[in-house]
């Protein structure tokens, strides 16, 4: 099965996990990249308040041919327990039409079962068939021991977090 990993994550452990994966030829990999250079407190506020109104930013084109991976998993990091607005702006301007589609949540510590509904929901907005959503807290995924690529494709939920 040919997978691809798209992410999109400015934590460093993140994106350690996703080239780590594409060294270990376990995934292919792709990062989501905002279309224009942002920073500041006013441009964070603005990114919050996008995220709870489920509104996306433009990222910029991915080159990759969809169509031949068998399986993708969509990387999303959770800001202020929703799915960033990068990750919206990927999932509205490409199709995942009939494509096998696992969901990685990302979050500090508090699991979002709504964020989690809302990235499935997103998904099949695309047109993809979303397996399952998993949500790993970052501070897990530091310690995981666990292949953690792996376990999103197994289905069903999935939380590393303690109960």
């Amino acid at each position: 099965m040919k997978t691809l990993m798209v992410y999109y994550s400015n934590i460093p452990v993140v994106t350690e996990l996703c080239e780590s994966a594409q060294r270990r030829g376990s995934v292919d990999v792709v990062r989501i990249c905002d279309k224009y250079e942002k920073s500041g407190l006013l441009n964070a506020a603005a990114t919050v308040c996008k995220a709870y109104q489920g509104k996306a930013v433009r990222v910029e084109s991915l080159n990759v041919d969809f169509s031949a991976y068998d399986c993708v998993i969509v990387a999303v990091p959770m800001l202020a327990g929703q799915v960033h607005p990068a990750v919206n702006g990927f999932l509205h301007k490409t199709s995942l039409r009939g494509m096998e589609v696992y969901g990685l949540t990302l979050n500090s510590g508090k699991q979002s079962a709504k964020a989690n509904d809302v990235l499935r929901k997103r998904i099949r907005l695309a047109g993809g068939h979303c397996r399952s959503v998993v949500s790993v807290s970052v501070k897990d995924l530091k310690n995981a021991e666990r292949d953690i690529l792996a376990e999103t494709r197994l289905g069903g939920e999935l939380s590393l977090n303690p109960a």
